[in-house]
């Protein structure tokens, strides 16, 4: 479907995603050590799992989904709690294989398992999204979670999962703003309805039978997304995190940017309802939104950052570093040679810059810098 996209608005982007039929087997194979393999596939209308994002998908209207090595889910069934079943592919892959040695027949699973599910009851796992989730440039996904259920009755070995939360999909654009020669760091997002904070991140309970969620336990009212690698404001950035399907129409949604120096901030009116199994463009041209009033547009030096000021001397001087002769042909025979190179580097430890630059240092490097041990470090050009 065609992306509506407002230049102010959160908007919603229903997600098309790639899948592949299941075996057609009837009953588990079953080996002498009663390990059984299913095979786990990404429904057509649910966004992401803790695994990577297709970037072949990356430029089109739909967004392909694709397992990890070693993801691990937990299976339910007729006499199974939590069972622990692995991926067992070496690469990514949008359908692949979780091996485990269930007790009984399969019914219900759920992604990623957790060892704090031992014992639940299927109607009533645990899940946590954390306040921070770091961004990746291959589009890893910290957190995200997915409930399956097989496909053909508790005979067969193909279990379909469906996305529990919201995918928001970040694209970030500095250029031609005050902060386009910045590197981002950090994307903050907090959120009020009549005046009252939106849970956005926390401890949850959901069921892996119809993938409902209860917030009775939900606390955190921020979602943060953490790039691991420094990118150029000047540049587009696409990031990928997942929320809670908790904002609504009409919420008022504060978005703060922070850079190695700076932080800014500004609001924008959510404009539908957020859903599980769906993902959700912001588009965050921050020319859109710099020195507007109408969306509270704030910039202010971080307060995380302690500034230092202070007075530091520096000099520059042509240190004459030819060489005398090349080859008994005078070259340079009024220049310093080594032993006044020598007399140079002295006199500048006794200046004691804390900074200083130099020219023509050629031939008597060693020593120029034959006094000069109290300096960290020197760049030669």
């Amino acid at each position: 479907m065609k992306k509506a996209v407002n230049n102010y608005l959160i908007s919603s982007l229903g997600m098309l995603f790639l899948i592949a039929t299941g075996c057609s087997q009837e009953t588990p194979e079953c080996d002498v050590e009663q390990t059984m393999t299913i095979t786990a596939t990404i429904e057509e209308t649910a966004p992401a799992t803790r695994s990577c994002i297709d970037g072949a998908t990356l430029n089109s209207d739909f967004i392909g989904m694709l397992w990890e090595p070693g993801d691990v889910i937990g299976v339910y069934g007729t006499s199974d709690a939590n069972t622990p079943f692995t991926n067992t592919a070496t690469v990514n892959a949008k359908k692949t294989g979780f091996s485990g040695q269930p007790s009984g027949m399969i019914q219900y699973a759920y992604f990623p398992y957790s060892q704090i599910n031992a014992g639940k009851d299927v109607n009533s796992l645990t899940g946590i999204l954390p306040e921070s989730q770091n961004v990746y440039s291959n589009h890893h996904i910290d957190a995200d979670y997915k409930y399956g259920i097989i496909e053909n009755g508790i005979a067969d070995t193909n279990v379909r999962f469906k996305h529990l939360l919201s995918l928001a999909r970040l694209e970030v654009e500095g250029a031609g703003s005050s902060l386009s020669d910045e590197t981002l760091e950090e994307v903050v997002f907090t959120a009020e309805r009549n005046g009252q904070s939106v849970i956005m991140s926390g401890e949850f309970n959901f069921s892996a039978v119809d993938g409902s969620i209860n917030y009775s336990k939900t606390t955190g009212n921020v979602a943060k997304a953490v790039w691991m690698e420094g990118v150029s404001l000047n540049n587009h950035i696409t990031g990928f995190m997942s929320f809670l399907p908790t904002l609504k129409t009409g919420d008022n949604l504060h978005i703060e940017l922070l850079t190695s120096l700076r932080k800014v901030s500004f609001n924008v009116t959510v404009s539908v309802d957020f859903a599980g199994g769906t993902a959700y463009v912001f588009p965050l041209k921050l020319t859109d939104y710099e020195g507007k009033e109408e969306y509270g547009w704030v910039d202010e030096p971080r307060g995380d950052i302690e500034i230092q000021t202070g007075t530091f001397t520096c000099a520059a001087m042509n240190v004459d570093g030819l060489p005398v002769k090349i080859s008994g042909i005078d070259i340079n025979k009024d220049g310093p040679g080594s032993d006044g190179t020598k007399v140079i580097s002295n006199a500048i430890a006794s200046a004691g810059w804390d900074f200083f630059a130099v020219s023509e240092d050629f031939e008597y490097d060693i020593e120029l810098k034959s006094a000069l041990s109290s300096y960290n470090s020197s760049l030669k050009i």
